[in-house]
């Protein structure tokens, strides 16, 4: 007659169960460590990928708003030379009126630095 436990369970039988328990948990546990680690490499891949793109995105953006830069900087010197321009054949055209308008433009220059 086999022996049994207060559980009624036979003790060989329990401890080849718990071997093979053990056994697959082990198989279980490094099947899990597996995709870990593959879950790890698809992320880094991922985010990479990411990184790629956004830095690629801020490349593109940065020189469409150094085109957008330049050409208003380009717009701001044209009218930067047409109103010298227009102010040159002004002071041509009304030499006594530049005069005037200078004087008068120094003079209220000077009011408002020399008050203290």
């Amino acid at each position: 007659m086999a022996q049994t436990t207060a559980s009624g369970a036979k003790p060989a039988a329990t401890a080849t169960s718990k071997t093979t328990d053990s056994d697959d948990i082990q198989k279980q546990i490094s099947v899990i460590q597996n995709d870990i680690a593959e879950l790890t490499r698809v992320m880094k891949d991922y985010g990479k990928v990411q990184s790629e793109q956004l830095q690629a995105m801020a490349k593109g953006k940065a020189a469409e708003l150094r085109g957008e830069a330049e050409a208003r900087v380009a717009d701001a010197e044209a009218q930067v030379r047409d109103a010298y321009a227009r102010a040159e054949g002004a002071v041509r055209e009304n030499p006594g009126a530049a005069l005037g308008i200078a004087a008068g433009v120094g003079f209220v220059f000077g009011l408002l630095t020399a008050r203290r």
